[in-house]
């Protein structure tokens, strides 16, 4: 959450790198003139679990860390894909989509 230290708006930033298989999360707090703390994570998604439950899985993880954390703004890395890869396109954009959706749940503002 946004504090005050020092005279320094304190703020809190999530990053998102979606992926299928693994999704990174990092947060990091701090002012503007310096870093505080830094985090990270990932969730982790097996190819033989149905895609619906990987997807349910990501968004759920998604939303208990922004949950916890609380962030002043959430950053989803933009998605691309070779053009010799269009389901790898397809795929992460599903994966966007449900980090999109958990930072909307919890009125996280986003930027792509």
């Amino acid at each position: 959450m946004a504090g005050n230290n020092g005279g320094f708006r304190m703020n809190t930033v999530v990053g998102v790198d979606p992926g299928l298989a693994s999704t990174g999360i990092a947060t990091v707090r701090g002012s503007e003139k310096r870093i505080d703390t830094f985090s990270y994570a990932h969730i982790q998604t097996e190819s033989h679990i149905p895609l619906p439950e990987r997807l349910h899985r990501i968004f759920s993880e998604v939303y208990r860390i922004l949950e916890r954390e609380r962030p002043d703004l959430m950053v989803v890395e933009d998605v691309f894909s070779l053009e010799i890869y269009p389901k790898s396109g397809i795929s992460l954009g599903k994966v966007s989509g449900v980090v999109l959706l958990a930072g909307c749940q919890l009125q996280v503002p986003v930027m792509e």
